[in-house]
């Protein structure tokens, strides 16, 4: 059927009128917000560490005995794998070449993992994990690094190894139709379903799909629970994911305020708004605490060196309860901690632009 004159001015009043809708749904329900109120704040400065790092894409950082892990894609070396001395900073090593070939990877640096001194790397883009011994690397000898195939849902956002189990982080916002729920644990030598878990805290599902898209999380080096984070405001969910996936809190600090666009095809896209705000770039999971990068402020705002985003530390306990802000003055791009040292290692921004390891006695 030809499309009239009237009809097309219908379809262009039609689409403004959905994204006038959404976007309105989307941004003006703010019950249930609160803003996380800290009984702590202190202010603490990193003592930057060794050189400005040339890894400019990277995935996480891990601390393992005496050393500092970097996995992200370096593109002067080519390795994804980097590993620097704890107290100098100094890089001791590198391997795992990006690429296609035995022993190489593509993305497997953005999902990687470390349990019980051993490192895996998920690929995303060649459904491939590459799994290594920590102290067969650090010997200096050959390491043997094993590959092989693994299943990923078409919505997954982050997949975690944790030995005996994997834990897939999906977004299932728009997605409901593939079978596929959010939270998903399964037995990885049986590769069978151990349990599900769906919540989705946001009711509008495009505004869901758009926040979870880019949220963060982490599950705790004893592998008994996970915590995630959004990106756009902030949302923080934590797990019990011993025998089962079991939400214990969930906190809506920060309410996400996007414009959503969708046409009348049904494709969409997100805007930010002046009173959009960012909430958690990052978290690591401890055993004993929850700690996070943080920033809480406007996101539209003009970001210079001197008012950089994701200054400060946000601590929080298994229960999502706030426990301490840090205001350390640098960007964090990434961050772990070690709880028996009582150190933050971190990937921060210097005031000169670049990329450093920093270290934070808190």
């Amino acid at each position: 059927m030809k499309t009239t004159g009237h009809n097309t001015f219908t379809a262009m009043i039609l689409t403004a009128a959905i994204a006038v809708l959404l976007t309105l749904s989307g941004c003006t329900d703010s019950s249930g917000y609160k803003e996380p109120e800290f009984p702590s704040e202190r202010q603490l400065r990193f003592e930057i560490l060794g050189e400005p790092l040339t890894t400019r894409d990277f995935g996480d950082i891990f601390t393992y005995g005496d050393y500092i892990i970097v996995c992200g894609h370096d593109s002067v070396s080519g390795n994804t794998f980097h590993v620097f001395d704890k107290a100098s900073g100094l890089k001791v090593m590198e391997s795992i070449q990006f690429g296609g070939d035995p022993g190489r990877t593509y993305m497997g640096y953005t999902m990687a993992s470390l349990h019980d001194g051993v490192m895996s790397y998920i690929d995303p883009l060649d459904k491939k994990e590459t799994v290594f011994n920590m102290d067969g690397m650090l010997s200096h000898d050959i390491p043997t690094v094993t590959q092989f195939p693994i299943l990923l849902p078409e919505s997954n956002i982050r997949t975690w190894d944790l030995g005996d189990r994997y834990l897939f982080h999906n977004n299932t916002y728009t997605d409901s139709l593939s079978g596929t729920s959010r939270l998903e644990l399964y037995d990885k030598n049986r590769y069978v379903m151990i349990s599900v878990s769906d919540p989705h805290p946001i009711d509008n599902p495009y505004l869901g799909e758009c926040v979870y898209a880019s949220s963060c999380g982490d599950v705790s080096p004893d592998g008994s629970r996970a915590v995630f984070g959004t990106w756009r405001g902030a949302i923080l969910e934590t797990y019990d994911i011993r025998d089962s996936i079991r939400q214990t809190s969930i906190h809506r600090f920060i309410e996400p305020l996007v414009k959503i666009i969708l046409r009348h095809n049904r494709q969409h896209h997100y805007e930010h708004i002046e009173q959009s705000r960012v909430g958690f770039c990052d978290i690591y999971a401890g055993n004993e605490s929850i700690y996070t990068a943080f920033d809480g402020i406007n996101m539209v705002r003009y970001v210079t060196e001197e008012d950089p985003l994701f200054t400060r530390i946000a601590v929080f306990d298994w229960d999502g309860r706030p426990l301490e802000l840090i205001k350390t003055g640098l960007s964090i791009n990434r961050l772990c901690c070690d709880e028996a040292e009582g150190t933050v290692y971190a990937i921060v921004t210097d005031t000169d632009g670049r990329l450093r390891l920093g270290r934070l006695k808190l």
